[in-house]
């Protein structure tokens, strides 16, 4: 049975999360609309996605479902705002998840420790592939670099910006390390 097919403007799904400071407007304005069959209007993930490396009980992959986008968003909330003494906003605080407008857009790397069964993910790094920041209005750096001149000078090559990569404290090593390079 196909699943019924929801059609939302990713600006007013994105609306429903809080921006972050620097979001710039014109970006916001120029989002396309998404299918969302993907489950909850996250674009990016695949329920195959393959184990990319091991180490000990350690595993490094994309996220396979919404599920573990959310795991990945509650260990960002941990470690920047628990552990490192961010500021949360209001919405931030209750949710205790860290979201911005980006994270529908982006794969999510994380690696995840199998005897770990309860919260599995230990690790994460947020990837946006230039082909989907042309798409969605360009890459969350633009809000705070000029990054123009970069993109420009190489035009014949593709980008891929990592962000909000955190690692929680009893798995920050060489190992967790290496997995998420």
């Amino acid at each position: 049975m196909q699943p019924t097919r929801h059609v939302l403007p990713v600006r007013n799904f994105f609306a429903r999360f809080h921006p972050q400071p620097g979001f710039s407007k014109p970006v916001m304005a120029r989002m396309p609309i998404v299918n969302r069959t993907t489950q909850a209007g996250f674009v990016n993930f695949d329920k195959n996605a393959p184990v990319l490396g091991r180490m000990g009980p350690l595993e490094v992959r994309l996220v396979r479902s919404v599920s573990e986008i959310k795991q990945a968003q509650q260990l960002r909330y941990l470690v920047f705002y628990e552990e490192l003494n961010a500021t949360p906003d209001e919405v931030t605080k209750a949710k205790r998840r860290d979201v911005d407008a980006y994270d529908p857009i982006c794969d999510h790397l994380v690696v995840l420790d199998a005897e770990q069964k309860r919260h599995p993910i230990v690790a994460t790094y947020r990837l946006l592939r230039q082909e989907i920041a042309d798409r969605f209005g360009g890459f969350y750096s633009a809000s705070e670099f000029s990054i123009d001149p970069l993109l420009s000078a190489h035009s014949e090559k593709r980008f891929l910006e990592l962000g909000r990569s955190c690692v929680l404290k009893d798995y920050r090593n060489k190992r967790t390390i290496e997995l998420l390079w």
